[in-house]
């Protein structure tokens, strides 16, 4: 299905495939694991937004700053650090990056939420989440 994104109409977004009930466990496992204490990274305001829709709260840090910086406030925090960014190739270099920044800081990243979220749901955006759930859960 060929559709107009809502915030970038200009750009077309192609689906694939959403879950909605993969979706659902992949947002309560991390519902669950943010309750835990597990800070996740996400790229921006709006990604943080898009996890606050869904009801995850917590330590969700942004990359407002160097990777450096950011993979060390991370450490401080948890010996696993969640990394959802986005699926794009920026979001996949950042992903790669920021997985080496935090294995040297002798923290566990944690990948596999990225990964599930993209089998649940072929979107390229974080901060696409909440509209594209509305959209598919009707």
């Amino acid at each position: 299905m060929i559709q107009n994104s809502e915030k970038y109409p200009r750009r077309l977004v192609y689906m694939r495939r959403f879950d909605v009930e993969k979706f659902n466990e992949v947002i309560e496992k991390l519902r669950f694991l943010a309750t835990q204490g597990l800070p996740i990274i996400v790229e921006g305001k709006r990604d943080r937004e898009a996890l606050k829709s869904f009801g995850i709260d917590g330590r969700i840090l942004t990359i407002t700053s160097s990777l450096d910086i950011v993979a060390e406030r991370a450490a401080r925090q948890s010996n696993e650090v969640i990394i959802l960014t986005d699926y794009d190739r920026r979001g996949k270099i950042l992903a790669g990056k920021l997985r080496d920044l935090l294995l040297d800081e002798g923290v566990k990243p944690n990948l596999d939420i990225r990964h599930e979220l993209k089998r649940a749901c072929d979107v390229e955006f974080i901060e696409e989440l909440p509209s594209l759930f509305l959209k598919f859960s009707k």
